[in-house]
């Protein structure tokens, strides 16, 4: 090969190889889920971490503006998860629909309280299933759903589970495929999916079968016991300073002791055992704020003035003036959907359920009909 030929051939290949660094640096430095709307607004610019989430729209030219990424730190944040997709097919699926959205009524309700009782807080539906937009738009979802998702400060965030845990200390956990090992997947995906939010943002995390009665105010860095030997993951704030930023390290940390053959080990148990090390005490009622370091429990009644032994009394009218003198000036009420999923809400009767939900929900109670 003459010195001609071979500069030709060397000029070739280094042509080829710029080309081919051209082709595909972009989709290699920009991941298709990270690309920016055509008119991004400043006031909800997407962060470089999450997936978009389109603009919903109901009915001609009648749009329901939707969050399109996800959160900015430093925002008031409510988080509801739903996590029924967190695996490659949803686990259950009794609130489906043509839209894909899983959000039953008993939730739409939560999601609307918490969005009255704090306006100036934007409310998270953080959701793992596949959400059909165009569907939903053409107001396929139910009613009642709807009614929740278009109140203003309420933000629809649907993206795959996985894509939450990218960058995180349980990225590795999750890639183990942990949670497919688990005898409650949806249970337990929440109880991480519920600690990493509020370890990545701050903010306040709402069971959606917690229904709030008034605004928290200024409260931050709560949790709140639900019996003297446990501590409740229903309701509790971590926010991004130094006494928020302790605990949430604690339970990420305890998290990577999962267990998938205990149903509350990683919830109720995770920040328990956290804030056992973190307060350096043995038992619950030791939790004080000044022990903790800025950390507080707020008291048992703030959030399960009803025990879940006694679940069936929101239902029933015979007791219903005693129950809400109970609930009395209480913060929230924790329904126990778990047990109580099949129980009847008659919206115009005497159930303190219905009273309650009348009260925080009535754009959802309006929509659902007679029964919730």
């Amino acid at each position: 090969m003459t010195w001609r030929r071979a500069l030709s051939v060397a000029l070739a290949l280094a042509l080829a190889l710029l080309l081919l660094l051209v082709v595909y640096d972009r989709p290699l430095r920009l991941m298709p889920w990270r690309k920016r709307s055509a008119q991004p607004e400043a006031a909800e610019r997407r962060t470089n971490r999450g997936p978009a989430l389109a603009t919903l729209g109901r009915g001609k030219g009648d749009g329901v503006d939707l969050f399109k990424g996800e959160p900015l730190l430093g925002e008031e944040h409510i988080f509801f998860v739903e996590t029924s997709c967190a695996l490659d097919k949803p686990q259950h699926v009794p609130y489906d629909s043509e839209s894909g959205l899983r959000l039953s009524p008993r939730g739409a309700c939560a999601v609307e309280a918490a969005a009255a009782a704090h306006p100036t807080h934007r409310v998270y539906l953080v959701h793992t299933c596949d959400v059909h937009r165009r569907s939903l738009a053409k107001d396929a979802a139910p009613a009642y759903a709807l009614a929740a998702l278009s109140i203003p400060n309420v933000r629809l965030w649907a993206v795959p589970y996985a894509l939450h845990f990218v960058g995180t200390p349980l990225q590795g956990w999750l890639a183990s495929g942990a949670l497919r090992a688990s005898r409650w997947p949806v249970v337990h995906a929440s109880d991480v999916l519920r600690f990493l939010l509020l370890w990545k943002y701050g903010g306040t995390y709402l069971d959606l079968d917690v229904l709030m009665l008034r605004s928290l105010g200024e409260k931050k860095n709560f949790g709140c016991a639900e019996s003297p030997a446990a501590v409740s993951v229903g309701a509790f704030n971590f926010a991004l300073d130094d006494p928020g930023r302790r605990v949430a390290n604690a339970c990420i940390a305890e998290l990577l002791d999962y267990r998938p053959d205990l149903w509350s080990y990683n919830g109720p148990g995770a920040i328990t055992r956290a804030l056992k090390k973190v307060c350096d005490v043995q038992e619950v009622l030791e939790m004080t704020e000044e022990m903790c370091g800025g950390f507080r429990l707020l008291s048992t009644s703030t959030f399960y003035a009803i025990p879940w032994q006694n679940w069936n009394l929101f239902f029933t009218e015979e007791s219903s003036e005693e129950i809400m003198m109970m609930i009395g000036k209480n913060l929230a009420v924790h329904v126990w959907n778990a047990l109580s999923h099949n129980t009847t809400i008659y919206t115009s009767s005497e159930q303190p359920y219905a009273q309650i939900a009348r009260r925080v929900c009535p754009n959802v109670v309006a929509a659902v009909g007679d029964t919730m």
